[in-house]
C-alpha cells in the first residue's frame, strides 16, 4: 500500500447493500484497519425506505451498527434527519459525520444542524459530494456550510455564527486532516488542511451561545515533485 494513498471501504448506502455485503465489507475494513464511508439520513424518503427494508432495526444508524460498519474509522455523509437516539449511537461508536451543504441544498434534502452535532461532541467534517451538488470546490462547501449554519441556528437580526467544519470528508472537533491526491506522471498534489479550535474553548470567550466562534484556519498548497 502506498503511504500517501488510503483505500476507503464504501458501501453505497443501506438500500443498495445486502446484509451479506455489509458484513463482508465490515470484515475487510476490520482486517486491514481501513476507514469506511457511506450515507446516512440524507432525506426523509430515504429514511422511510431504510425502515421498510430493515424493520428489525431501530434506526438507519442501527442498520450500519448491527452489520459491523460503525467504528471510529467510519464517516457518514449528510446526517440531515438524525433523531437524538441515532445521534447518541453515532457518538458512542466514535463515528464522524460529513456535512455536505451544497448537495443538501441542491437536492432539497434538508439542512443539517451542524451546531447541534458539535455541541453534542461529535466529529464533524465537510464534504463536497459533487455527484449531488454542483461544485467540487471545498471553499464553496465552506461558504455553503455557513449559510446552512445561519439558516438553522441564527436568531433574527443576530450576530456572528460559524459552522465548525473540517475538510476532506472527515475532520474532527479539533481537526487536523490532510487529503493528498496523487496523479500519474509528475506526481502533482493538491492538499487542504483545516484546524478547528474546540467549541468549548470558543464558548469560554463569548457571553452568548449565539455568538460562539470557532477559529478556522485554512492552508491550501500546491506542490509538484
Amino acid at each position: 500500500m502506498q503511504p500517501l494513498i488510503t483505500p476507503v471501504i464504501t458501501p453505497r448506502f443501506v438500500p443498495s447493500c445486502t446484509p451479506t455485503l455489509m458484513r463482508g465489507l465490515a470484515s475487510i475494513a476490520d482486517e486491514h484497519q481501513l476507514p469506511l464511508q457511506s450515507h446516512l439520513s440524507e432525506n426523509l424518503a430515504e429514511c422511510e425506505w431504510v425502515r421498510s427494508l430493515h424493520p428489525d432495526c431501530e434506526s438507519y444508524s442501527d442498520v450500519y451498527d448491527k452489520h459491523g460498519l460503525y467504528t471510529p474509522r467510519s464517516y457518514m455523509a449528510h446526517c440531515v434527519h438524525c433523531a437524538r437516539a441515532e445521534r447518541d449511537l453515532v457518538l458512542r461508536k466514535g463515528v464522524g459525520i460529513v456535512h455536505c451543504p451544497n448537495s443538501n441544498f441542491t437536492l432539497a434534502s434538508g439542512v443539517c444542524n451542524v451546531r447541534e452535532w458539535l455541541e453534542e461532541g461529535h466529529k464533524v467534517g465537510l464534504g463536497t459530494d459533487v455527484a449531488g451538488g454542483y461544485s467540487p470546490c471545498i471553499l464553496n462547501a465552506i461558504r455553503m456550510a455557513r449559510v446552512a449554519s445561519v439558516a438553522t441556528t441564527a436568531p433574527v437580526g443576530g450576530g456572528e455564527t460559524s459552522a465548525a467544519v473540517g475538510a476532506g470528508g472527515g475532520a474532527g472537533g479539533e481537526a487536523q486532516h490532510h487529503v493528498t491526491l496523487s496523479y500519474n506522471g509528475n506526481k502533482c498534489s493538491r492538499s487542504l488542511c483545516v484546524f478547528l479550535r474546540s467549541l468549548k474553548d470558543a464558548a469560554a470567550q463569548r457571553s452568548s451561545t449565539w455568538q460562539l466562534w470557532v477559529e478556522l484556519h485554512v492552508w491550501a498548497w500546491y506542490s509538484t515533485t
